[in-house]
C-alpha cells in the first residue's frame, strides 16, 4: 500500500473518531448550559441573563455542525485513499483536511496533518505518472521492441 493511502486512511479514521468523541466531552466546555454543582446556572443568579453560555441551543447546534463536518472530512479522507486516480485522490484529501480543521480543536491535529500530508503526497506523485520502477520497465520494453524492429 502506498504511503498516501495509509496516511489518508489513518487520518480519516482519527477524524471520524474525534468528531464523535468531542460531543461526548462537550459538558466540560459548555458547563454554563449544564448548571453548577449547587443546581443553579452560571450567570443567571442574582437576575443575570447569563448570555450564550447559558443557552442550551447554542452548544447543541455547534456540536451537531462539528460532528457533521467531522463525518464529511473523515469520509473524504477515506474515499481519497481508495480512489485509484492520484489527482482526484489528492484533491479529495486536501478538501477533507480543510474540513477537518474543527476537529483540530483540543490538540487533536494529528488526523488533520495525516490527511493533509496524504493529499500533498498524492498530488506530487500524480504528475510523475507512476513510480520509477514502472517507467524503467516500460523503457526496457520499448528498447526491446525497437531492437527487434531493427533486426
Amino acid at each position: 500500500m502506498e504511503t498516501y493511502r495509509t496516511l489518508g486512511i489513518i487520518g480519516g479514521i482519527l477524524v471520524l473518531i474525534l468528531s464523535f468523541a468531542f460531543p461526548l466531552m462537550a459538558p466540560m466546555f459548555f458547563a454554563g448550559a449544564m448548571g453548577n454543582m449547587m443546581g443553579g446556572f452560571y450567570g443567571a443568579m442574582m437576575g443575570g441573563s447569563g448570555g450564550a453560555g447559558n443557552s442550551s441551543v447554542f452548544p447543541f447546534f455547534f456540536l451537531v455542525g462539528f460532528t457533521i463536518l467531522g463525518i464529511i472530512a473523515g469520509a473524504l479522507g477515506i474515499m481519497g485513499s481508495v480512489i485509484s486516480s492520484r489527482l482526484v485522490a489528492g484533491i479529495l484529501l486536501i478538501i477533507g483536511a480543510i474540513l477537518s480543521l474543527p476537529v483540530f480543536m483540543g490538540g487533536f491535529g494529528i488526523g488533520f496533518l495525516f490527511i493533509l500530508v496524504a493529499g500533498i503526497l498524492a498530488l506530487v506523485n500524480a504528475s510523475g505518472g507512476g513510480s520509477a520502477d514502472k517507467r524503467v520497465a516500460g523503457e526496457k520494453k520499448t528498447t526491446t521492441l525497437a531492437h527487434e524492429r531493427s533486426s
